[in-house]
């Protein structure tokens, strides 16, 4: 799954105690939360449409697919922001891969998306 506003999903490992971690690539500026309190940095209105639109976008994406892909935990905490100062949508933990398009009527929930990939 790839998409300019979806956080790029390398793979997955376990460390030697078998704990797991998830590779992904890095966002410089990091979560969007971050960036709209860092009290040093002065957002412009454009900036912030950006963002908004840049979070729609990827959004968007996800209930495009076939099954739509349902985040199910959207905040300012999961979208991260990169060099470019584009937002992108992360942490797919939560997600639900849906038996219905959004919109389709009643969503029924086929399983976890599971990890930063969306599943």
């Amino acid at each position: 799954m790839r998409h300019s506003n979806i956080v790029l999903f390398f793979g997955s490992g376990q460390w030697d105690d078998r704990s797991p971690f998830l590779v992904c690539e890095f966002l410089k500026f990091g979560s969007l939360q971050a960036v709209l309190y860092n009290r040093k940095r002065e957002l412009t209105w454009s900036q912030k449409y950006s963002f908004a639109a840049d979070a729609a976008a990827g959004l968007l994406f996800l209930h495009s697919q076939s099954p739509p892909r349902i985040h199910r935990d959207v905040k300012s905490g999961n979208l991260l922001v990169d060099k470019d100062w584009r937002v992108k949508v992360a942490d797919f933990g939560t997600a639900l891969l849906s038996k219905t398009r959004v919109g389709d009527g009643e969503e029924e929930e086929e399983g976890g998306g599971g990890g930063q990939g969306g599943g």
